[in-house]
């Protein structure tokens, strides 16, 4: 909302946070973000796999969750990758 809010002030706000988003906190920040995004999202198709009567079995439950993770994790990197390959072009 930040970078939305500073586009449409004007070109000197603007720059001011794509400045902050650039440095070492913002693009922490972002990261985490991202991370938080894929985990909700991948989490919110497990819940509704779970919806449908799925994968309610104990062992599956975990693999589910571990799924979870490893989809995350490929999840964010994967868009970090092409965001920078793109990013530094």
């Amino acid at each position: 909302m930040w970078w939305l809010g500073a586009a449409s002030d004007g070109p000197e706000p603007y720059a001011a946070v794509q400045h902050f988003l650039g440095s070492w906190i913002g693009l922490l920040l972002l990261f985490g973000w991202s991370v938080a995004l894929f985990y909700h999202l991948c989490n919110g198709l497990r819940h509704l796999w779970w919806d449908i009567g799925r994968g309610l079995e104990l062992s599956s439950v975990y693999g589910g969750g571990w799924a979870v993770l490893a989809s995350t994790a490929a999840l964010t990197i994967v868009s970090w990758a092409v965001g920078l390959s793109h990013w530094a072009h």
